[in-house]
């Protein structure tokens, strides 16, 4: 192979590899954000509604192990003991969780519309999206079960029986070269 090819195609393979890891690794970076970043959203949204300024700071200060819906409910409950306020809080809280969430699940379909977008472009691409059936690939797709269905005892053999006739052939050429 060409030096000049093969150093093309080997950069071009690492590029398309590190432009992968790269998608990936930001893929990662957004599922591991998902509904923590909604959940803090929706409780420091109610801080903004809440009127004393002791509760409003309290949901200010989420903690980063607040991931779900469950532990956003279980966070202000534990953090809000009084229940006549509790209950406004956490309806509150519910309704601004099903909104965030469907938001940011919009935002993380459109991101992954665009990295399969971008996956598309820069992966190398093997074979055909779309197979083409014309007569000639017909024909060898034919050709070729028909040689698969011979079996694995005769490739064996006949490729035995070829790397066997290149000493016999050898032989003859210096023989006749002798004479």
């Amino acid at each position: 192979m060409d030096p000049e090819l093969s150093k093309l195609f080997s950069g071009s393979l690492m590029s398309s590899h590190q432009q992968g890891v790269a998608l990936i690794n930001t893929i990662a970076q957004n599922l591991a954000q998902g509904l923590g970043v909604v959940n803090t959203a929706v409780i420091q949204a109610l801080a903004a509604n809440v009127k004393e300024p002791e509760r409003a700071a309290a949901l200010k200060t989420v903690p980063a192990s607040v991931r779900s819906r469950e532990e956003g409910l279980n966070w202000l409950t534990a953090k809000f003991p009084d229940d006549a306020k509790r209950a406004e809080l956490l309806v509150a809280y519910s309704e601004g969780f099903q909104r965030a969430s469907l938001d940011r699940v919009k935002e993380l379909s459109d991101t992954a519309k665009d990295l399969r977008k971008s996956l598309e472009e820069r992966l190398i691409k093997i074979t055909p999206r779309e197979p083409k059936w014309t007569p000639q690939h017909v024909v060898g797709m034919v050709i070729t079960a028909l040689f698969l269905s011979l079996g694995a005892p005769f490739w064996f053999n006949a490729l035995r029986n070829l790397s066997n006739l290149r000493p016999v052939i050898a032989a003859k050429v210096e023989g006749r070269n002798a004479a």
